[in-house]
């Protein structure tokens, strides 16, 4: 009876510790990307006041940066939450941009969230290449005989030796 009574209770211990692993593994997960400056000292950001390197020593450096128009400096954070094995939902998104002068100095300030974006759907069309398209049976018939023992250019048997000097010098390609 006893070997009975340890045999139960040993089941159940492993069955509440594997239930237990299981709750654990669907719990919610909260992951945050980015950085937002802080809010007070990106109020004391002013057009007209404060330069590109003000600016970085106040909020720090920015997420992005512009590469072409005017200098413009892009803060970015974005938090998601995601159940188990699921896709990750967005909660929370925010794009603080920066904009700058020609003088360097700060020209504007604007604020994005979750509601200013945009669904951009990808082009589907492919771009055609010039060449001969292989089909399979090409590609197989023309494999068969470059690696073999007889192919030029490579030593073995009843194959030449690859010839002396390599590009540009005696015997060259």
């Amino acid at each position: 009876m006893a070997t009975k009574h340890n045999v139960s209770t040993t089941w159940r211990g492993l069955l509440a510790t594997i239930g237990t692993a299981v709750l654990c593994a669907c719990s919610t997960t909260i992951h945050t990307d980015g950085q937002i400056p802080d809010a007070e000292k990106l109020a004391r950001i002013q057009p007209g006041v404060q330069n590109e390197a003000e600016v970085k020593k106040l909020i720090g450096t920015p997420s992005s940066e512009s590469i072409f128009g005017p200098k413009t400096y892009y803060y970015i954070s974005k938090r998601t939450s995601q159940f188990a094995f699921f896709d990750p939902d967005v909660q929370e998104e925010k794009i603080i941009e920066i904009g700058f002068d020609d003088g360097g100095k700060v020209d504007s300030i604007r604020q994005y969230g979750l509601n200013d974006t945009k669904e951009v759907a990808p082009v589907s069309r492919t771009t055609p290449t010039k060449g001969k398209h292989l089909t399979f049976l090409d590609q197989m018939l023309g494999n068969l005989n470059k690696y073999g023992a007889g192919a030029s250019g490579r030593a073995g048997p009843g194959g030449p030796a690859p010839s002396p000097g390599g590009p540009g010098g005696p015997g060259g390609y």
